[in-house]
């Protein structure tokens, strides 16, 4: 039955769609043949005039080429006609943001209008100019041109153009001036604008008013915002429509009316879709508003949706800068190519034209033929649906909870690697920005300006840990590491911090620590960290000049117990509720932040096994309230200071290894798939080592067959084709080239990644992001450390001797003895030469072959290793107890060894 009924639709419809193409062709091919009489022209100037009005700038262009051609071919350009058309063509050009190309027509029209006398379009030339020099932020050139369009219009009584001289003297004002001096303009448009009924300007005044008019004037505001889009309506002004919905959406947002912020944004967005569609194809707020959509749907606690929306509206902003540059170029090609493509141009034009009216017609031809049929099938499969809609819900909600599942993985997961990702860039950030500031040589400003970029990209790397850290609780790979602590020393320190921060702001901060100096915990020092940096800032953060910020801490049965409270505006009893949710920003959002700390404070105190809460005190502050457990501990006596004679400090070269006149430099093999970064780590390298590059493990490995002598390689860790744990492997597992160092550039910065590394041969691996310094110092320790292993090589095959039969197992036992035992302080050679039953000479000889460094230099080696996987993982912040953790007992001398093997203090590692 239903095929019956569709089978005459189909052979009707196509029947229609042939007959009307044809009908339309030929409509279209006859009226190219005519010429176009006076009358003609004048009609098309007065419709590009309603079209100029309405945005439709494309179809404004179409018309006046083809006008303009045909009134070249008859040499009438310069005619009143010519003139008026050619302005029309120039705002059109403004409009679609070709500034270059109309100020190039602009500046022949002010010629010709004023040789002709024709005053309303010499004083409109001249307002498109200064609009054009306002959006380049030209003051002086646009009142200038603005200046002349006011003598012009009082002069000659062109009250019909004294509107939109007012609306474009209220814009300049308002952007170089005041919105206080701007409202006599807007109000002079609004009222000129109703007199001559020109709805355009009055629109653009009321529209403008609505921007300018202060917080205290809702109502006055609001009205002005109503009658701007009943007047955008009654133009069909589409463009205008959705910047009137767009600006009160914004203003309902700002509100925290959310909901309607979005339905607001719904009428803008339809809005912007109808005036692309008519022909405003670069609508430049689709991607805002969309952007907008994103942000309402975050605060409405619809993330999907959120990031959804977010992602198309930047995507679509950058898509409108990369057009907006194609646009310049165009213009600059435009200018020498114009006068020859003309003929070009037209022809194809007319084609697009025919092309475009054929193609219109048959898509509304299929969509009236695809919705019959769509109405058809629904009423069908409505019959069958309510048969079994109990059972399909029910299978719905089961596969939406698994989809949500999924989906939030996927959201973890997206939000790690992006993590990972941003790691590089920030390497070509700091690197650069790094190297700059140890140059010396930018002035005062110019330093200035570096030190803030290089504080903002530290921040970032915080902000990325933390988003690290959050994914580590989604999979639960987060783990407590307890430590006995002392407990009042370790909060003060941290506590004491925040006291020239304070002091800035005029703040009175008041620490209350009434823990016993006895008193020690099993805490996990990084987590109790963070949580007091978070709930301590933020607290700074939002409370005013003047203000007070009391920190209490105490211990009471066994239950560590810390108060943070500020005066100052409360938390809405509206978000206190959402404060500890991921993402979550309150009625005070515009003072920024992520919505991570809080939330992540919160984890930390579950792991802790606590509780967290926030409430206001019966004074009127807000404040934070953390509990959690803890055993404590008794002191631990402190180790006797003990000279250590056995392992005094051997300096490490910190230069770069140099060939000597005459020598070939080491030749360094530099795996790296990123193009950026492997053009700044060559630039760091070249003037001391001869660089060869891959683009990732396979190349690397084909690269390495030609290369005579190999000094180093260094690798990234993850790359298609072949990643770096890959080419470890076949590098370590080949015996001619096995012995060469390597190490690793990473953005993974968890501890089994650095451990997997170093496990399967890697000498030294790099944190992304890096900077020159430590790079250069890491490679020269390795290269020095080989040069020393291969002239041991050397001795030891010259004498023959062979102390040791099996050199891997007895290497690999001593390694992990003196990893075990290396936050020993008094770990000493003889000691270590005993338990391996053997002379303290044939020890360090055997060392020196394996590894280049002396018995004392491999012993700090492994201290010094370990301290960086600790202080890479959060796990100290106290120098001076990490220094003791790995056997140093004087926190500088650790601090010097640490800086000459990783180019960094431990105190600047992120």
């Amino acid at each position: 039955m239903l095929n019956r009924i569709l089978c005459p639709v189909h052979r009707l419809s196509f029947g229609v769609i042939f007959t009307i193409c044809f009908i339309s062709s030929s409509l279209v091919l006859s009226a190219q043949k005519l010429d176009i009489s006076l009358k003609d022209i004048s009609a098309q100037l007065e419709l590009s005039e309603k079209y100029l009005n309405a945005n439709k700038n494309d179809s404004v262009l179409i018309i006046s080429k083809n006008v303009l051609i045909k009134l070249k071919a008859n040499s009438q350009l310069n005619t009143d006609i010519g003139i008026r058309f050619q302005l029309v063509e120039a705002l059109a050009l403004e409009q679609k943001e070709y500034d270059g190309l109309a100020l190039e027509k602009l500046s022949m029209i002010v010629g010709q209008s004023l040789d002709n006398e024709l005053w309303d379009v010499y004083s409109r030339a001249c307002l498109a100019e200064a609009l054009i020099h306002e959006k380049s932020e030209q003051k002086d050139m646009c009142f200038e041109w603005l200046a002349l369009a006011e003598e012009t219009i009082k002069k000659n009584h062109l009250e019909k153009i004294y509107p939109y001289y007012a609306i474009r003297m209220a814009s300049a004002t308002r952007i170089f001036y005041s919105n206080d001096k701007a409202k006599y303009y807007l109000n002079e448009a609004i009222r000129s604008g109703r007199e001559q009924k020109l709805l355009k300007e009055e629109a653009l005044g009321h529209h403008l008013m609505y921007f300018i008019l202060p917080e205290d004037s809702a109502s006055q505001s609001r009205e002005h915002w109503r009658q701007a889009l009943e007047l955008y309506k009654e133009l069909k002004d589409d463009t205008g429509v959705s910047f009137c919905y767009g600006s009160i959406s914004k203003t309902a947002y700002d509100a925290a009316a959310y909901n309607r912020a979005l339905a607001y944004n719904d009428s803008s967005l339809y809005y912007t879709e109808l005036a692309i569609k008519n022909g405003f194809v670069k609508h430049p707020g689709i991607g805002l508003f969309n952007v907008r959509r994103g942000e309402i749907f975050e605060k409405l606690g619809q993330k999907d949706s959120a990031i959804i929306y977010l992602e198309k509206g930047y995507e679509l902003e950058v898509s409108r800068l990369k057009e907006k540059l194609s646009t310049d170029i165009f213009e600059i090609v435009s200018r020498h190519k114009l006068d020859k493509a003309e003929k070009a141009i037209d022809f194809q034009e007319s084609k697009l034209q025919l092309l475009n009216i054929l193609l219109f017609i048959s898509i509304l031809a299929i969509a009236f033929i695809v919705s019959l049929l769509y109405f058809l099938r629904k009423n069908n499969r409505n019959l069958i649906l309510s048969e079994k809609k109990l059972q399909d819900q029910n299978k719905l909600i089961l596969e939406q909870s698994s989809q949500l599942k999924t989906l939030d993985i996927a959201k973890s997961r997206f939000f790690a690697n992006v993590s990972h990702e941003l790691r590089t860039p920030l390497t070509l950030i700091l690197g650069p920005i790094n190297t700059l500031l140890k140059d010396g040589q930018m002035d005062k400003r110019q330093t200035s300006l570096l030190k803030m970029a290089s504080r903002s990209g530290k921040e970032l790397i915080h902000l990325v840990n933390e988003i690290l850290d959050l994914g580590k609780l989604d999979s639960r790979k987060m783990k407590l590491k307890l430590k006995s602590t002392h407990l009042k020393s370790f909060f003060q320190t941290f506590f004491v911090q925040f006291e020239s921060l304070t002091s800035q702001k005029s703040i009175s901060y008041v620490i209350l620590n009434s823990i016993d100096e006895s008193a020690f915990g099993e805490i996990d020092e990084t987590k109790c960290r963070q949580i007091v940096n978070n709930l301590v800032s933020n607290a700074i953060k939002y409370t005013p000049e003047n203000g007070k910020v009391i920190i209490e801490l105490k211990l009471e049965n066994s239950e560590l117990h810390l108060l943070v409270s500020n005066s100052g505006k409360e938390i809405s009893q509206k978000d206190l509720p959402h404060i500890f949710e991921r993402y979550y920003q309150g009625e005070d959002a515009k003072l920024g932040g992520t919505g991570i700390g809080l939330a992540l404070c919160h984890e930390y105190v579950h792991l802790l096994k606590g509780q967290i809460s926030a409430y206001h005190s019966e004074e009127g502050q807000t404040v934070f309230d953390v509990k959690f457990p803890l055993d404590t501990t008794q002191a631990v006596e402190p180790v006797e200071e003990l000279l250590q004679t056995d392992l005094i400090e051997e300096n490490f070269v910190l230069l770069p290894v140099e060939a000597s006149p005459g020598i070939e430099k080491p030749t360094i093999l530099l795996v790296e798939d990123n193009l950026s970064l492997q053009e700044y780590i060559s630039m760091t390298l070249e003037q001391d080592y001869k660089i060869v590059k891959a683009s990732n493990g396979q190349d690397a490995l084909l690269k390495l067959t030609s290369i005579d002598k190999c000094s180093l390689i260094l690798s990234d860790l993850m790359m298609p084709i072949m990643d770096g744990y890959e080419l470890i492997e076949n590098i370590k597992s080949n015996e001619l080239t096995h012995n060469i160092p390597m190490i690793m550039l990473t953005a993974r910065v968890d501890l089994e990644d650095k451990l997997k590394a170093l496990r399967i041969g890697v000498d030294d691996y790099i944190t992304k992001p890096f900077d020159q310094e430590e790079l250069l110092v890491r490679i020269g320790n390795l290269l020095k450390n080989k040069t020393v292993r291969d002239q041991a090589i050397l001795e030891e095959v010259s004498t023959g001797s062979n102390d040791i039969n099996s050199e891997n197992d007895w290497f690999n036992s001593f390694e992990d003895y003196v990893r075990g035992n290396c936050g020993n302080a008094n770990l000493n050679i003889p000691e270590i030469a005993e338990e391996f039953a053997m002379s303290e000479s044939t020890l360090l000889r055997q060392l020196k072959k394996r590894t280049g460094l002396t018995t004392i230099q491999f012993i700090q080696e492994v201290r010094l290793r370990k301290a960086l996987l600790l202080l890479e993982n959060g796990e100290f912040y106290s120098i001076k107890n990490l220094a003791a953790e790995v056997g140093y007992k004087d926190a500088r001398t650790f601090s010097r060894s640490f800086k000459s093997k990783f180019g960094k203090l431990p105190t600047e590692m992120a």
